[in-house]
């Protein structure tokens, strides 16, 4: 899957799922830190990954350091697989 649509798809997910007032996501947005994402976004966000990319992220060994921004994210669980 290509970065730039990764990237298009996980920001609209971010944005209709978060309730703040328009945001901006960059790619490097550290989304944790911002509190752009909370912990029930988290969730969701991990389950759209798992749906996107087709493949499981296993809980047991889950860091949230891989979740702290769209391009973590990619690297970790989409250019990987």
């Amino acid at each position: 899957m290509q970065k730039e649509f990764f990237h298009k798809e996980i920001v609209n997910f971010i944005q209709e799922n978060n309730h703040k007032n328009t945001i901006i996501i960059k790619t490097d947005t550290n989304l944790i830190e911002t509190k752009i994402v909370d912990s029930l976004l988290l969730t969701e966000i991990i389950l759209f990954v798992e749906d996107i990319s087709n493949n499981s992220i296993d809980i047991e060994s889950f860091n949230i350091n891989s979740f702290k921004s769209i391009d973590i994210i990619y690297d970790t669980y989409i250019q990987s697989r």
